[in-house]
């Protein structure tokens, strides 16, 4: 009985360091990133990312319209969001906070992506993951754990300088891995590409945008009622009706009456379809009323259709 007492004690101190050894080296810690907002592509089709009731795999890959690194990556994202199937959402994201839907659209028809991107203008997705350079590639299981951050694979030694030969496909076996439910063989990598911008701070004199800071939180958060058939007294489907309704709507969203939700925030087990707006997203809308309320053109279409494992409430 003592041997064995010695024995499990010696036992679970080898595998106290075995632990602390594998964050020591890189590897991702079991963390849950919230994703507690939904997103349109630049298609204009909304891509629901607070629910996930089909338990389906995500990839999110950290683009630029700038960074050549980033672009000479296109053809093979291509291909393995083409590969791996109906389980995995697989999105690329433009996060620039200077470049317009519009343009974003473009770059992204040139280089013929055909994967969807996410258009995070507002930096929610930014926030959520905090990628430090693009590209960089992000993969969550179906229980929403980040299991692999960091290059798609290793043809970059450095900046300006490639590899003949590409020997690890990072990104690849990753989603591999998780899809046959096996441990990931390397977890972390050092991603190789243009540093990733950071987002302006949100504050009342910050430079927002109806188009690229409001319309998303409006279609994702406040049109599936507010809209012609529905329940709500009024539409919320342009910048003219936002406008008209700028100040009350500060006012209730603030108050936390709007979106209309009975359990409080942060409320454990989390409720399908949960309506509570992000403290950013309360930031984003208080600012750009209290900046003026400044329009633009730059804008996906208010009939968009949710697409993606959840279903909007």
């Amino acid at each position: 009985m003592v041997f064995n007492r010695r024995f499990a004690g010696l036992l679970a101190l080898m595998l106290s360091f075995g632990a602390v050894s594998a964050q020591e080296d890189g590897s991702v810690k079991p963390v849950r990133p919230k994703l507690q907002f939904d997103l349109s592509a630049l298609d204009g089709t909304l891509r629901v990312l607070s629910q996930n009731d089909m338990q389906s795999i995500r990839v999110f890959v950290f683009l630029s319209t700038s960074c050549p690194i980033a672009n000479s990556y296109t053809q093979e994202l291509n291909r393995l969001s083409n590969d791996v199937g109906k389980q995995v959402e697989f999105y690329g994201v433009i996060s620039e906070p200077t470049v317009t839907r519009a343009a974003a659209g473009r770059h992204f028809d040139e280089y013929k992506a055909s994967f969807p991107v996410l258009f995070d203008a507002s930096g929610f997705l930014a926030e959520a993951l905090k990628p430090t350079r693009v590209p960089e590639a992000f993969v969550l299981d179906r229980t929403g754990t980040l299991v692999y951050r960091g290059a798609i694979d290793n043809a970059y030694e450095s900046i300006g300088r490639r590899r003949p030969t590409v020997e690890h496909h990072y990104l690849r076996d990753a989603i591999d891995a998780v899809i046959a439910r096996r441990n990931i063989v390397v977890p972390r990598s050092t991603p190789v590409g243009c540093v990733f911008p950071s987002s302006p701070a949100v504050t009342r004199d910050a430079t927002l945008s109806y188009a690229r800071d409001i319309a998303p939180i409006i279609q994702t958060r406040c049109q599936n009622c507010h809209r012609s058939g529905e329940v709500s007294p009024f539409a919320l489907t342009n910048f003219q009706e936002v406008a008209m309704h700028a100040d009350m709507m500060v006012e209730v969203t603030q108050r936390r009456i709007m979106p209309p939700w009975m359990p409080g925030a942060g409320t454990q087990p989390k409720f399908v379809g949960e309506r509570w707006l992000t403290d950013r997203e309360l930031l984003l809308l208080k600012a750009w009323v209290d900046s003026g309320c400044s329009p633009s053109t730059d804008l996906p279409s208010a009939e968009s259709q949710p697409i993606g494992s959840g279903v909007l409430a």
